[in-house]
């Protein structure tokens, strides 16, 4: 065989050898947001999604350690001692390691989930980190834009919507339990055009009428804040205190309300 038949040959032989290392659509896919998930939903600038999820891994970390330490076991006596840490050692053999948080899809741009494996509240955890924004006047954050407590994810659908207003209602009816206090809703939608503003916001205000408890709608000064994200087929639902004192949770703005300044970090 000549030299140039030889180099044709192996030219068609390579047009058999694809590499799909730089494919995006090869690559493995993230989970997404499912219903009965937890967490906390960030939003970023645009090509900062990696960024703001470490930031958020950090925070979540070290005020889920401060809240576990302050709700730790009490000491058991020595006649218990033994016993218990027979039983913690069984539950560390038969089960897995699994991730306290983790980021997921949200199905929407610059909007990332970090799921809650953790028995802890998503609001309990998000008021301590804004607690200490304020009480230290730093963020510790560059990346972060919202930081937003999610109870429960269901689907978008009205229905579903309706049956889970209530849950979020009642896992928080301690909240309540004081002078009457002003709510608002943080409706926002993305990527659904069927899903009708009004009908939820409707909905939600009913919810709260039927149990009873002491709030009432407010569009300023409110102390709580009913959050309900849609994004494409699932929804997004929180309830969070301190609604207008965090700024709505919105760093950038708490940061300029109470004089809170952007930690800078060495390079």
């Amino acid at each position: 065989m000549s030299a140039e038949c030889s180099s044709v040959s192996a030219k068609r032989k390579r047009k058999h050898f694809v590499d799909y290392s730089h494919d995006s659509s090869k690559k493995m896919k993230r989970d997404k947001i499912a219903c009965g998930m937890k967490g906390i939903l960030i939003s970023c600038n645009n090509g900062n999604e990696g960024k703001a999820v470490r930031e958020a891994y950090d925070l979540c970390n070290e005020f889920y350690k401060q809240e576990s330490e302050e709700r730790s076991i009490p000491e058991t006596n020595s006649n218990d001692l033994s016993e218990q840490l027979k039983l913690e050692l069984e539950e560390l053999k038969s089960s897995e390691k699994v991730k306290e948080f983790h980021s997921i899809d949200s199905g929407a741009k610059n909007l990332i989930f970090i799921q809650f494996n953790i028995e802890l509240s998503p609001r309990v955890i998000a008021e301590r980190i804004f607690d200490s924004f304020i009480e230290t006047k730093t963020t510790r954050t560059r990346f972060i834009l919202k930081f937003i407590p999610i109870s429960y994810i269901c689907q978008a659908d009205i229905l579903d919507i309706k049956k889970t207003i209530p849950k979020v209602l009642k896992e928080n009816s301690n909240l309540f339990t004081g002078k009457p206090a002003k709510y608002t809703v943080q409706y926002k939608c993305r990527n659904n055009p069927v899903i009708c503003r009004t009908s939820v916001l409707d909905m939600i205000n009913l919810a709260v009428s039927d149990e009873k408890v002491k709030l009432f709608p407010s569009y300023s000064d409110s102390e709580f804040g009913i959050i309900v994200e849609i994004i494409a087929s699932k929804c997004c639902i929180g309830l969070v205190r301190f609604y207008d004192e965090y700024s709505k949770y919105n760093i950038n703005q708490l940061s300029q309300k109470h004089s809170v300044e952007v930690e800078t970090r060495g390079k």
